[in-house]
């Protein structure tokens, strides 16, 4: 029973995906942005579907709503069965323009892909486990006052998602959401980067962004830290979109997106709102207000529509809730544990940033290696000792839980983003800031302005990559507007695919999980067969 369940899961996100798949290209979308769209929006029906049932105290119920929306789903597969032929048409056309790249991308995914279905959770994704499981027992968020753990504290939107296989008595599979987020960020990059430059820039640009060790790390992980980013970097593109062609749709998409966003750590609510921000912005002075009120009022039956999930995925149910019981928002969780010390707040931001500049000029152990080899001198110790030398007598442990440390070891949770990250996306979202076009400077300046709240309000300590994942994933595509078509030709592109390519397959060797395991625990895993 258990193996039939995770094996219609499976085909129920693969059922979903291709309907929306060919309902947006239907629409009009390219396939890069129909592909971001359908994935984000099959996470976001599911997500609905379970917070609303778990609202409800009856989780069973989502089994009718799923097998209600698969066989929509079929009908609508069915109905426009002929996008298929366009599908392969481009996927055979991209092969041939590119066909050592894409085999060695299709390699990779199949092995992420791989890791993601089979791969056990670590110790840190054990707890989502234990607390979904309590969640399912008593059938609803709001656990009972005399449970000894508090649990309902940090919003659901992306951790809920998880009962689609923790429903099946196994962890098994649950990395498959960390693998369709990574998807989603390699579609929305090239979509996004399309709009700056010509197919091959944008392909060797999103070949940069899938490439940066912590998202593949995180690719087969469940999905809470890479899932809020991947969906942020969606809505970037549903406001390119409404942007060029206002439509409900797109309007509607970008709502829900912000909102679902709200997950993860307890700096849910930062990018969130300067999403909002920025939204408003950019569609007064383009489009002016009356645009969009015309827009939602000639569409009021889909606006109407919309009201239920926007307050779902607005969490505003779950904040109440903690605030009556726990007096606190985010429930009783202590927040000055992850915050800053508030005295001299600015030299303790200051002091962060200095320290993430240290972090980002990640060139991998590898790297470091092969220059202590030819040089004689670790290039991760020489940034240490300048580090000890000129900053750490200036800051002391201002804005810092512990002392600062650097390291470059092959440990996915504590990497950062790689020679690529310090090399082309932190450039360019400089020079965006300074040269970009209106859209492109805005969302620069929201990103530059995420990482000061972060300097500002987190406590370094050596876990923080996760606050920059967002970052890193939402200015991937920036770097097309760095690498004009006059500066960068073609042996360019080729040498940054290879690089890529190379970067990948040793932080799949050595950051994904454990890629060499015994086949009989594989067995163990998928056919849930337990031994005393």
């Amino acid at each position: 029973m258990n193996t039939f369940l995770i094996i219609t899961a499976f085909g129920e996100l693969t059922v979903w995906i291709s309907a929306f798949l060919i309902f947006f290209l239907h629409r009009g979308n390219s396939f890069a942005e129909a592909a971001s769209y359908a994935i984000i929006s099959t996470l976001m029906m599911l997500s609905f579907i379970f917070q609303v049932s778990f609202i409800a105290g009856s989780p069973a119920v989502s089994f009718f709503f799923e097998a209600t929306l698969t066989i929509g789903s079929l009908t609508v597969i069915f109905t426009l069965r002929n996008h298929f032929k366009r599908i392969w048409e481009i996927l055979k056309f991209v092969f041939v323009k590119q066909p050592l790249a894409i085999l060695a991308l299709f390699i990779a995914f199949g092995y992420l892909a791989f890791l993601a279905c089979v791969t056990v959770p670590d110790t840190a994704h054990q707890e989502l486990f234990i607390k979904m499981r309590m969640y399912e027992h008593y059938e609803t968020f709001f656990l009972p006052n005399d449970y000894g753990e508090n649990f309902a504290l940090f919003p659901v939107n992306t951790t809920v998602l998880s009962h689609l296989f923790f429903r099946t008595g196994s962890q098994v599979g649950i990395g498959m959401f960390g693998f369709l987020a990574y998807l989603s960020i390699g579609f929305s990059t090239y979509a996004l980067s399309r709009r700056y430059a010509w197919p091959a820039t944008a392909f060797t640009v999103t070949f940069i962004t899938l490439s940066l060790p912590r998202l593949v790390f995180l690719s087969t992980t469940p999905g809470q830290e890479i899932l809020p980013a991947a969906v942020s970097l969606f809505c970037i593109l549903a406001i390119y979109r409404a942007l060029e062609h206002p439509e409900i749709q797109d309007l509607i998409l970008l709502i829900l997106g912000i909102l679902f966003s709200i997950s993860g750590n307890f700096l849910c609510l930062a990018f969130p709102i300067i999403l909002i921000v920025l939204s408003c912005v950019l569609f007064v002075r383009r489009h002016g207000t009356l645009t969009w009120m015309s827009l939602v009022t000639r569409n009021w039956k889909i606006s109407l529509a919309a009201v239920i999930p926007i307050l779902v995925f607005s969490q505003i149910w779950l904040f109440a809730f903690n605030i009556v019981k726990y007096g606190g928002w985010l429930g009783p969780d202590d927040l000055a544990s992850y915050m800053s010390t508030k005295d001299n707040v600015l030299l303790g931001a200051f002091a962060n940033l200095v320290r993430y500049f240290f972090e980002i000029v990640h060139l991998t152990h590898p790297v470091d290696m092969v220059l202590n080899w030819v040089l004689g001198f670790s290039f991760n110790g020489l940034l240490m000792k300048t580090y000890n030398i000129f900053f750490a007598p200036l800051f002391g442990s201002s804005g810092a839980a512990v002392p600062f440390a650097l390291t470059w070891l092959s440990n996915g949770r504590l990497s950062w983003f790689g020679p690529f990250g310090i090399l082309f996306v932190i450039p360019s979202i400089v020079v965006a800031m300074f040269r970009g076009h209106r859209r492109l400077k805005a969302i620069a300046v929201a990103l530059v302005g995420y990482v000061y709240i972060v300097a500002l309000v987190v406590a370094w300590s050596p876990g923080n990559a996760q606050f920059f994942t967002l970052v890193f994933t939402c200015g991937g595509f920036c770097v097309s507007f760095l690498l004009p078509p006059w500066r960068f030709t073609t042996a360019g592109k080729r040498c940054l695919q290879v690089i890529s390519i190379l970067l990948l397959i040793y932080v799949c060797l050595f950051y994904v999980g454990k890629p060499f395991f015994k086949l009989s625990d594989l067995v163990r895993n998928i056919f849930f067969i337990h031994t005393p």
